[in-house]
């Protein structure tokens, strides 16, 4: 088996990936958005307090289009949508084929997970 198709299967078993974590140990925890931007921080080498600020801007929008029944497609990522039923609104999100590999799902992505 491939080295990214046996993670994903790893991980799908629930057995430890490279973090020294199951995934269905890492799918219990949380990564809180002041954690996020931190990771975020460390990741580009810039400030927290500006990150926080993209990424509030950033959620601002993706709620703006969200409310205004657009969809917002994340490439590598997926997308979310809503969709309008009788009496309410369906939030949606569609994973990336590269999300849906790191979790064992069908999927056709060959690239790095």
């Amino acid at each position: 088996m491939r080295g990214t198709a046996r993670h994903a299967a790893d991980a799908a078993a629930g057995q430890a990936t490279p973090s020294g974590r199951s995934a269905i140990a890492s799918m219990a925890e949380r990564v809180v958005k002041p954690e996020l931007v931190g990771r975020v921080a460390r990741r580009l080498d810039r400030d927290g307090e500006t990150v926080a600020e993209v990424v509030d801007g950033f959620l601002d929008e993706v709620y703006a289009a969200l409310k205004g029944g657009d969809s917002v497609s994340l490439r590598g990522f997926g997308s979310f949508y809503v969709r309008a039923e009788r009496d309410s609104w369906v939030f949606k999100f569609n994973p990336s084929q590269r999300l849906r590999a790191l979790f064992g799902w069908s999927s056709t992505y060959r690239g790095p997970l």
